[in-house]
Order: C-alpha cells, then sequence, then structure tokens
C-alpha cells in the first residue's frame, strides 16, 4: 500500500513541477505566477487547499493552464489513487481465508500446548496417524492421515469421474517396466475381479 502511494506522490511531483514552469514560461504579469517559483508556491496552495492565493488571469493560456491543472491533479491523480488503493485491498480479501486458517491453527497449537502430555498422547494414539492408508484392498500408503471413504451417492452420481491414479504395488525399480494401462471403469474391474475368483 505504501508502494502505491509513494507512487501517486510521485506523479503528483511531476505534475506540479510540469505546470508551474508552464505558467511561469506563459509569461503573466501577476504575482502568483512571475517565476518558477512563485508558481510553485501558488500551485502547491491550491492543489493541497491551504490559503490559495486568488488568481485574476488576464492570459488566456494561463487560465488554460490552470483549469488542466486542477483537472489532472484533483480529478485524475486522486482517483488513480482511490483506484490503486481498492485494487489493493481486493488483493488482501483474497488472502484473509488463508490468513484466518493459519490464525485459527496457531489458537489450536497455543490451546493444545495447555493439555497434559498423557492427554495429547492418548488423542495421538486415538487418531492411529502412525498407520499406513489403506488405498485398495492389500495395498497400505502412506501413514499419517485419516482416512475419509466417498459416499455411495457421490460414486453413484452421473458426473462422477473415477480416481485416475494407478497405483502399481511393489517396489519401485528402474529395471522394472511401467504395468500396462488398459483405461477400464470402476464397472469393469469389478466385472474382471468377479470372472477371476469364479475361475
Amino acid at each position: 500500500m505504501v508502494s502505491e502511494v509513494s507512487k501517486v506522490l510521485m506523479v503528483l511531483v511531476i505534475i506540479l513541477l510540469a505546470f508551474s514552469t508552464a505558467l511561469a514560461c506563459v509569461g503573466t504579469d501577476q504575482a502568483v505566477f512571475a517565476d518558477f517559483g512563485a508558481a510553485l508556491k501558488s500551485l502547491s496552495q491550491l492543489m493541497l487547499n491551504l490559503d490559495p492565493p486568488v488568481f485574476d488571469l488576464s492570459s488566456q493560456a494561463a487560465a488554460i493552464f490552470l483549469v488542466a491543472f486542477v483537472l489532472v491533479s484533483v480529478i485524475g491523480v486522486l482517483n488513480i489513487l482511490i483506484a490503486q488503493l481498492n485494487e489493493t485491498y481486493d488483493r488482501l480479501s483474497d488472502l484473509t481465508r488463508g490468513y484466518a486458517t493459519l490464525h485459527r491453527a496457531q489458537i489450536a497449537v497455543e490451546l493444545e500446548s495447555y493439555l497434559s502430555v498423557r492427554y495429547r498422547k492418548t488423542v495421538w494414539d486415538s487418531l492411529h496417524l502412525d498407520e499406513p492408508l489403506e488405498f485398495e484392498g492389500g495395498y497400505k500408503g502412506p501413514s499419517g492421515g485419516i482416512q475419509a471413504l466417498e459416499p455411495v451417492s457421490v460414486i453413484l452420481h452421473p458426473k462422477y469421474i473415477p480416481d485416475r491414479s494407478i497405483w502399481c504395488k511393489g517396489d519401485a525399480s528402474p529395471q522394472l517396466p511401467w504395468p500396462e494401462t488398459d483405461n477400464k471403469t470402476v464397472d469393469g474391474v469389478l466385472a474382471g475381479e468377479s470372472d477371476n475368483q469364479e475361475a
């Protein structure tokens, strides 16, 4: 957020210097635009609304430059600042869910530290996190998780897509080729297993 504000302030300074130079070069006979320093001071007071001087412009070019400066500095650049701050807010609001999750985890860890070691060990043992998860019948996967089975209503849904992961049982060896895949559906695999059992 600080970088966005600094960019807008830099643009405002460039615009202020450019219009001060232009108004000083126009050559009006007023004291407010007599030279570069006076023009810079007058435009700064106008932009910040700090006791702005009274402009009695006899030159049409100076009046055009002054109106253009007011439009660009007050309306244009401030709208750019508002848009940048809004974009920063949107970007940060997308991360609020992650920040909330981290905060909840921090609270959970802090509350867990108040429990006794014996009670924590009982909870740990009840979760069976040291036992490997079963992916298929007879195939044990990695440990450290809690298995959640899909309900039958999800599996029987017409838009259900079976698991595309191919589990290769046995030890991994660079000399052994990958098993050939046969893109069977769940029903085809179950039918093949029933044929093998009948034989």
